[in-house]
């Protein structure tokens, strides 16, 4: 049996947003939208939310890529 890789990203507090999403294999998103339906919600977000999330990303990119510079630079 091969082994399923997947990622679940939050976008809520730490972001200062709503929302999250799921990367992964299509047949593991497939059970994931069958088990968990109740818990998915389908509606579409408004583009400033959707702004926002991707903002916070970089962000949270762009610092984390800085602190390793520094932590690299000591070490």
């Amino acid at each position: 049996m091969s082994s399923m890789m997947s990622k679940l990203y939050v976008t809520g507090k730490a972001f200062g947003n709503v929302g999250g999403y799921i990367v992964g294999a299509a047949n593991l998103i497939d059970v994931i939208r069958s088990y968990a339906a109740g818990f998915i919600f389908t509606t579409s977000l408004p583009p400033t939310v959707l702004y926002g999330a991707r903002a916070s990303i970089r962000v949270s990119i762009i610092t984390y890529s800085r602190w390793r510079l520094n932590v690299n630079k000591y070490h």
